[in-house]
C-alpha cells in the first residue's frame, strides 16, 4: 500500500513500483491488466526503498547469473563446435588423402591396362599377319597337292590306257601264240607224214596233208 492507502503496482525484473493514474470520470485508480509480475505491497517510507533496492539487486543478480550461464553455454557450445569442426576437418582431409591415393592407384592400374591392351593389340596384329602367311602357305601347298593329284590321276589314266593296250596286245599275242601253236602242231603232223626215203615227192605229201 502507498502512503495514502492506494495500491501500488510493481512491474519488471527490477520490481519498480508505480502509483496508478486517476480515472477520467470517477477519479478512482484505473484498473490495470493482469501482469505476470507479482504484486508487491511496498511498505511505506525507507522500507519501500530498501525493498526496491533488494528487488533490483536480486533482479540484477538473476540477470548476471543468466548471462553467466548463457556465456558458459555459449563457450561450451563453441568448444564443442570447434571440436566437431576439427574432427570433421581431419575426417575430410583424411578422406581426401585416401581419395588421392586411390586415384593414383587407379591411374597406375589404368596405365598398366593400357600397356597390356597395346601389347595385346600388337600380338593380335602379329597373329593376324602370321595367320595370313600360314593361309597363303597352306593354299599354295593345297594347290601343289591338287596339281600333283591331277598329274597322278592323269598318269593313272595313262597307265590304265597303257594297261588296256597291253592287255589288247597280250590278247593278240596270245591269239598269235595259239595260232603258232596250231601251226606247230600242224607242222609236226606234216613232218610226221614225210617219207623216210630220200627223193620221194614232197609236194604230194604236203597237198595230201593240207587237204
Amino acid at each position: 500500500m502507498g502512503p495514502k492507502g492506494e495500491r501500488l503496482t510493481c512491474t519488471g525484473s527490477a520490481q519498480v513500483c508505480k502509483r496508478p493514474l486517476p480515472s477520467a470520470r470517477t477519479g478512482s485508480p484505473t484498473p490495470l491488466a493482469p501482469s505476470s509480475s507479482p504484486m508487491v505491497t511496498a511498505p511505506s517510507d525507507g522500507a519501500a526503498t530498501e525493498v526496491t533496492l533488494l528487488s533490483v539487486l536480486a533482479a540484477v543478480q538473476a540477470c548476471s547469473d543468466s548471462i553467466s550461464a548463457f556465456r558458459d553455454d555459449q563457450l561450451r557450445w563453441n568448444r564443442d563446435s570447434d571440436a566437431r569442426l576439427t574432427s570433421l576437418r581431419k575426417d575430410i582431409v583424411g578422406r581426401m588423402d585416401k581419395l588421392a591415393t586411390d586415384l593414383k592407384t587407379v591411374s597406375s592400374r589404368v596405365t598398366g591396362v593400357e600397356a597390356r591392351v597395346n601389347t595385346l593389340s600388337t600380338d593380335l596384329k602379329d597373329l593376324s599377319r602370321k595367320q595370313g602367311e600360314l593361309s597363303t602357305s597352306v593354299n599354295t601347298r593345297l594347290d601343289k597337292v591338287e596339281e600333283s593329284h591331277r598329274s597322278y590321276a592323269q598318269a593313272l589314266r595313262g597307265t590304265e590306257a597303257a594297261t588296256s593296250n597291253l592287255a589288247t596286245k597280250v590278247a593278240a599275242l596270245t591269239e598269235k601264240v595259239t595260232r603258232l601253236e596250231g601251226d606247230r602242231r600242224s607242222s609236226q603232223l606234216i613232218l610226221s607224214g614225210l617219207p623216210e626215203k630220200p627223193g620221194q615227192d614232197l609236194r604230194a605229201t604236203v597237198i595230201r596233208t593240207s587237204s
